[in-house]
């Protein structure tokens, strides 16, 4: 994607974030495209998708398309010679904000 112009951007984490800190900021008011930020980094880079691409993306999220892909990856060997890796939890579930975009 080329660098746009987000200054006219309107920013907005998901009502169910309640101040976490992991999560990420969506402008969908912008003409052609929807940019996404890191909530902990305002001023750094986002990424930018058509509508019609994050339309699809939220759609199969909200459908729970991933779902099983995420429980389904293979999980890490040890390092060699170094600690376990300390184990991600696995998604049980849709995340309750993956509603709150469309």
């Amino acid at each position: 994607m080329t660098n746009r112009d987000l200054s006219q951007a309107v920013w907005r984490k998901s009502t169910r974030s309640s101040g976490q800190d992991n999560c990420v900021e969506v402008a969908g008011n912008l003409p052609a495209i929807v940019a996404v930020r890191d909530s902990k980094d305002p001023a750094g880079s986002a990424l930018t998708f058509p509508h019609a691409v994050w339309g699809a993306f939220t759609g199969q999220v909200k459908s729970g398309e991933y779902d099983a892909k995420l429980e389904a990856a293979p999980r890490r060997a040890p390092r060699p010679g170094g600690s376990p890796r300390k184990e991600s939890p696995r998604v049980k579930e849709r995340h309750p904000a993956a509603d709150q975009f469309r």
